[in-house]
């Protein structure tokens, strides 16, 4: 199944592996990162997808909307404005989400909160696919990006060398972590 999965940069890419539920929690500018989503996405058209930006008032109104819809992958924004109980209606219709290849939510870390303590079967589908959106314009610092490579060697006890190898040789994992540390070192074009 083909789905969505963001970097620490607000980026996407679509591979088989990927998660087919996701949450991107974002606490500012929705509509510039709907907008991004959307333009990076146009560049793969053999995954059509479509954004939902709301605001939803129930979850009736969002699950009629993606039934509506021809087109299976979806990214929906502005969920803020939903109940603990529209969240637990979802978990109870969580077939209607999970029926797509792939379902990206974002919310702020209140709503995210509020959600997944409302919600604790899609929070299990959902696993560790929950991810801090941040904004092409949220550029790091040289020291930022040091320190980030820093931790990226110590955990996987290897070096940008050794990653850039594996990748150009293409025997890289390419999970979150990986392609953040492809483009940290400069070789963002060993990303598919």
């Amino acid at each position: 199944l083909a789905a969505f999965q963001v970097t620490t940069y607000g980026r996407f890419w679509v591979t088989p592996e990927a998660p087919q539920m996701a949450i991107v929690v974002l606490d500012s500018n929705p509509a510039q990162f709907a907008t991004e989503m959307s333009d990076e996405m146009q560049i793969r058209p053999e995954f059509p997808f479509k954004v939902f930006e709301g605001p939803f008032q129930t979850s009736t109104e969002l699950l009629t909307a993606l039934a509506a819809s021809p087109v299976q992958q979806s990214y929906i924004s502005s969920l803020d404005q939903l109940s603990a109980a529209d969240f637990q209606h979802l978990d109870q219709n969580r077939s209607q989400l999970l029926n797509a290849p792939c379902l990206i939510l974002t919310m702020t870390s209140p709503t995210a909160g509020r959600f997944l303590e409302n919600a604790p079967n899609i929070r299990s589908v959902v696993g560790a696919s929950i991810f801090q959106g941040v904004l092409e314009n949220s550029a790091l610092t040289a020291d930022e990006i040091d320190a980030r490579l820093v931790a990226l060697r110590e955990h996987f006890k290897s070096a940008d060398q050794s990653i850039i190898a594996e990748a150009e040789a293409k025997t890289l994992e390419l999970d979150s972590e990986h392609v953040e540390w492809l483009i940290l070192a400069g070789r963002g074009d060993l990303v598919p």
